[in-house]
């Protein structure tokens, strides 16, 4: 088994820096897709009719934004988004905010998966 502590890793959407090596038991969980998707937000709002403020992530979901440049609030405060940054939406009570640039729309792929012990 390769270790990735401290090694540098290059990703498709951005570059990380240092990984830390996570064991997972794959026989205690059960991991599945449960929704994929692409999306590009209108042009002209600050935010998508379909985006509701202080949104509840119900399963984890990744973000790719390909397009666009906008923020988004997690509980540290407003992150920029821009093309080619990854997204990670965790449930357990985390709230979201995401707003766009209304001149820049963004656009994102997104993976939902579902998880059960």
């Amino acid at each position: 088994m390769r270790e990735f502590a401290n090694e540098p890793i290059n990703c498709f959407f951005a570059p990380i820096g240092y990984a830390l090596a996570v064991r997972i038991d794959w026989d205690k969980y059960h991991v599945r897709l449960a929704e994929i998707g692409r999306t590009r937000w209108m042009k002209g709002v600050e935010q998508d009719p379909t985006w509701q403020n202080e949104t509840v992530a119900t399963r984890h979901t990744i973000w790719f934004i390909w397009a666009g440049q906008g923020e988004m609030h997690f509980r540290g405060g407003w992150h920029p988004l821009r093309a080619g940054r990854c997204v990670w939406l965790r449930p357990d009570g985390w709230h979201y905010d995401a707003k766009q640039n209304p001149a820049d729309t963004s656009g994102c792929e997104f993976h939902s998966v579902r998880s059960r012990e």
